[in-house]
């Protein structure tokens, strides 16, 4: 249950609002359902689903502290990871819903179990916007997650897909493609777009995973991939062809074909020359931001 006190200057009743009116339309089964809202004198608690596996955030803190030089987590987990943020993702799109604030603390597992399904929470920044609208311009977002676009104050919904690439980094390696001391650093790294994989945490992970990442870190919106195109990104298909997942109302057959040609200078991982720190360093400035 999350409960929101009212005198909170930092929550507006419209904001709140348009939170439990756009949970109310989300029927997918990777985001999280609303059950019901009830009001005191001084709370809104809105009941949802119970998650009991905790946040991916979380999972990401203990993988990474584990030093036997492989991937953060396995890349046939990541990918089935990615690829059910992907559905709720497309989902929230085909209905003109932007999360604007998808990261691993709002990613939740459903249960403890090792292959629990995921739910995407906290829509206290999502609005509707649709293709023929203008661009958004408020800036909103977590600074490791937040797309550059954003910050310049002219987006869309391919925001969402800029966050999930900076997620698919972090669940491979353990630590963020963009960071700084503080997060005025951390919005000049995103601004400026440019990060590595450093050999020593991406020798084990494959050409097709990192292929998958530049293709969504990508600074101009319009050379970013779609949802449509990431779930048809080879690193998705080949790790997920045999699991059947796109069964809710949503789902629809696609039809999009989706030809990728790879460039070695997309894939190449850079010798590490920085002095060695443990990965779970990094993932500690998170909580200044929140």
């Amino acid at each position: 249950m999350k409960s929101v006190r009212k005198n909170d200057p930092n929550v507006k009743p419209g904001g709140l609002a348009r939170e439990i009116m756009l949970l109310k339309e989300m029927k997918n089964k990777s985001i999280v359902q609303l059950v019901d809202v009830f009001e005191d004198a001084d709370y809104i608690h809105l009941v949802t689903d119970l998650c009991t596996g905790g946040e991916l955030f979380d999972k990401i803190v203990e993988k990474s502290s584990e030093e036997d030089g492989s991937p953060c987590f396995p890349e046939h987990e990541a990918a089935h990871l990615i690829y059910q943020i992907l559905n709720a993702v497309s989902y929230m799109h085909e209905h003109g819903v932007v999360h604007r604030d998808i990261k691993p603390e709002n990613i939740l597992f459903e249960t403890t179990e090792e292959d629990s399904p995921i739910k995407i929470i906290d829509f206290g920044l999502a609005r509707h916007h649709f293709d023929i609208e203008p661009p958004m311009t408020t800036v909103v977002g977590t600074p490791y997650y937040i797309a550059p676009d954003v910050l310049r104050k002219k987006y869309d919904k391919s925001c969402d897909l800029w966050s999930v690439g900076v997620i698919a980094y972090i669940i491979l390696c353990g630590y963020p493609p963009f960071n700084g001391a503080d997060n005025s650093e951390v919005y000049d790294a995103v601004r400026r777009g440019r990060y590595t994989f450093p050999s020593s945490d991406w020798k084990y992970t494959s050409r097709e995973s990192r292929d998958f990442i530049r293709r969504l870190l990508q600074k101009d919106p319009k050379k970013r991939m779609n949802v449509e195109q990431a779930l048809n990104h080879p690193w998705i298909v080949n790790h997920t062809s045999n699991v059947v997942e796109r069964s809710d109302d949503d789902r629809e057959d696609r039809s999009v074909e989706v030809i990728f040609h790879h460039d070695k200078r997309d894939s190449i991982i850079v010798p590490d020359t920085s002095p060695k720190l443990p990965k779970i360093k990094p993932l500690a400035l998170f909580t200044d931001c929140l």
